[in-house]
């Protein structure tokens, strides 16, 4: 979802990315192997902004939003753009 400028969207979004990792954590535990594909509209590090200080309270790259992608990572999904 993308979380665009109001704080209703936006929680809507991180409550989206918290159901997600649970879905994906109960999947991962269930022996499933997963691959996730698609665009998640958040920026994780501020490489990936031509301007990440212009837009550190832009919803897209804000913290909790980039904490997510974090938490994703620490169930063991590697981002292979990096």
């Amino acid at each position: 979802p993308n979380g665009q400028k109001d704080e209703e969207r936006l929680n809507f979004k991180m409550k989206f990315y918290a159901d997600f990792l649970v879905y994906l954590d109960k999947l991962l535990k269930d022996g499933f192997e997963i691959i996730i594909c698609g665009d998640v509209n958040t920026a994780h590090k501020e490489i990936d902004l031509t301007h990440p200080k212009a837009n550190a309270n832009t919803s897209g790259f804000l913290p909790i939003e980039r904490a997510w992608i974090d938490d994703l990572l620490k169930l063991g999904f590697i981002d292979t753009f990096r």
